[in-house]
């Protein structure tokens, strides 16, 4: 915003001064982040390679704040009562939403083939 003051006195001769102030407004935390889907759904071979450096599917969310504000981080939602057990097979980086596995999956030694687990996403 750009406002002008203007200051003049009661004296004869009446005499005044104006001073033009810029004002910027900063952006407050207050969007939360969201998901464009309720639901992510990711198909993973049980030969895939396991590591942070290797991806089988990435999440995201986005903030409608700005800057520093609009930062997001991933986690798991561990007070979710899905799949407990997710956690110990999967991993999420929490900066880019890119999901790997952190231990290999055997499809022929289990008899689960779904994994059900919720991803929280959050600013800092």
């Amino acid at each position: 915003f750009n406002l002008t003051f203007n200051i003049t006195d009661r004296g004869t001769p009446s005499l005044s001064s104006s001073q033009r102030i810029l004002v910027y407004v900063g952006d407050i935390n207050d969007q939360s982040p969201s998901f464009s889907t309720s639901e992510f759904t990711f198909d993973v071979r049980e030969n895939q390679t396991v590591g942070r450096e290797h991806p089988f599917g990435k999440i995201s969310a986005t903030d409608d704040d700005s800057a520093t504000h609009a930062q997001i981080f991933y986690q798991f939602d561990e007070t979710a009562s899905l799949d407990s057990d997710a956690i110990e097979i999967f991993g999420i980086n929490t900066t880019t939403g890119e999901l790997y596995l952190i231990k290999e999956l055997d499809f022929d030694s289990t008899t689960k083939v779904t994994y059900n687990f919720r991803i929280e996403a959050r600013n800092p």
